[in-house]
């Protein structure tokens, strides 16, 4: 009595998937194991993007995902490229982050690049804005320029060039990568972990200065200077 009554049980199942337009595909453990994401082998690192100053190199990856095609009616692996997989499809890493020998802001040497262009009917001479709002509405990896001697601002580029400077505070450093703000460690290297400890030494524990509290007293002459 059992036996018949699991083999009507089995008989309502597999009729109520055909009225469905499904069929039971029964897998194997390794094609169970195929399913997922998968991240390709990581391209060659890019050549630098400044030669001092401190640039960027990058490299990049695709990922693959196999999934259960259950269309065919067979229920076979299908591949899809460019999933989104956990992880990250772009790496970068700081290189020639030796001083330049010339002192020129790189900024500024990429907005005097448009200085040839003709502007409103004249030429002007580009200098670069780097203020923010804020609303943080102006993105300090775009090239914004403004005219010297005017009052207004212009993008004159989406994205500066990789391994432009990003932030104003020399405590927490940070480059232009693709068009994005990446923070640096004191050692000048992309994503380190190595900070100014409170006494302005990188990688510091602050055991290298100590404060002192106290009145401090000192004279001024008529041209503002110490005494």
């Amino acid at each position: 009595m059992r036996q018949r009554f699991g083999f009507s049980c089995l008989l309502l199942t597999v009729t109520l998937l055909m009225l469905q337009g499904q069929a039971a595909v029964i897998r194997s453990s390794e094609q169970q194991a195929e399913i997922g994401l998968y991240w390709g082998p990581w391209s060659a690192w890019t050549n630098c993007s400044r030669p001092c100053g401190g640039g960027v190199e990058k490299r990049t990856r695709t990922s693959t995902c196999l999934v259960d095609d259950s269309s065919d009616g067979e229920g076979s692996l299908a591949q899809k490229n460019d999933v989104l997989c956990p992880g990250n499809s772009r790496e970068y890493r700081s290189c020639n982050i030796q001083p330049c020998k010339d002192s020129t802001d790189f900024r500024e040497l990429q907005c005097s690049l448009f200085n040839s262009e003709v502007y409103l009917g004249k030429h002007l001479d580009w200098l670069p804005y780097t203020h923010h709002d804020n609303n943080n509405t102006i993105n300090p990896c775009a090239l914004n320029c403004y005219p010297d001697g005017e009052d207004f601002y212009r993008t004159l580029s989406e994205s500066v060039i990789d391994g432009t400077p990003c932030s104003d505070n020399p405590l927490n450093p940070a480059v232009c990568a693709d068009g994005n703000c990446l923070e640096m460690g004191c050692d000048g290297q992309i994503n380190s972990s190595l900070r100014y400890d409170e006494c302005g030494v990188c990688g510091g524990n602050g055991s290298s200065c100590f404060s002192h509290e106290g009145k401090y007293n000192y004279t001024v002459n008529a041209k503002g200077k110490d005494c």
